[in-house]
């Protein structure tokens, strides 16, 4: 079984404990007061379990993993973090309207497709100059709310070659709309939970990427109460359908 760092210390609330300064960005540092006004205002955010989250990052970097409920969710996870959090992404959903804020996040797309290697490479080399790779596991946001899909591999993929450690995250509480404006700006109750940072040693990683994901995904569905919802996401069953047709 894989570590998992544990702390009994009191929640902390209020700004973040530091972390790295590795793979931080002017911009993202000068924003994030404004977003951690927003949060707290308007979405009531709070965060449990805070003090498992490690002070420092090591070479190998740090992987965030987490369901996705809601458009909110990542700057949910941003603002606290003090290292900048390189995103993956879907690319169908990243509109080419808004291509400046995707390269300024530096945003790696990502294609669902065996065939492509760039976006796995690109993320495991930020990791192994020590940055933060948040990546959304389910391939997109849950629907209906309230259930685990199945987690891609490529998480386990990363985790195996990388050897990053893995903070696992549990969203809940915020707006559940389709829309990104209206997610944006409904009032809700957001709340962060900690599940834990998991690290997989040689050994633990040599099983196989299937294990180390579903490890992962049913470990959220542990914290969370959640069940495991076994069917792919529907953007993601029509994709794989395709794929065993040519």
């Amino acid at each position: 079984m894989p570590t998992r760092d544990e702390s009994r210390s009191p929640e902390i609330r209020g700004w973040a404990p530091s972390m790295p300064r590795k793979g931080r960005t002017l911009l993202i540092d000068l924003v994030r007061p404004f977003l951690w006004v927003y949060v707290r205002l308007l979405h009531r955010l709070r965060f449990e379990h805070w003090q498992c989250v490690p002070r420092e990052i090591g070479p190998e970097g740090l992987i965030v993993v987490a369901n996705h409920t809601a458009a909110l969710d990542p700057v949910l996870q941003q603002v606290r973090l003090g290292a900048s959090i390189r995103w993956m992404m879907d690319r169908t959903q990243m509109s080419k309207l808004v291509w400046w804020f995707w390269r300024w996040a530096r945003v790696i797309p990502v294609d669902f497709k065996p065939s492509d290697v760039s976006a796995f490479r690109d993320a495991l080399a930020h990791l192994r100059g020590g940055g933060v790779i948040g990546v959304f596991p389910e391939g997109g946001i849950e629907r209906p709310p309230r259930e685990i899909r199945p987690f891609l591999d490529g998480v386990g993929a990363l985790v195996r070659r990388s050897r990053a450690p893995v903070l696992v995250l549990w969203l809940h509480g915020e707006p559940s709309h389709q829309g990104i404006l209206r997610s944006l700006v409904t009032p809700s109750r957001s709340v962060v939970t900690v599940v834990g940072v998991y690290r997989f040693d040689s050994n633990q990683c040599a099983r196989g990427i299937r294990d180390i994901t579903e490890h992962l995904r049913r470990e959220l569905s542990r914290a969370s109460g959640w069940p495991l919802n076994d069917t792919p996401l529907l953007h993601l069953a029509g994709m794989a359908a395709r794929e065993r047709s040519t």
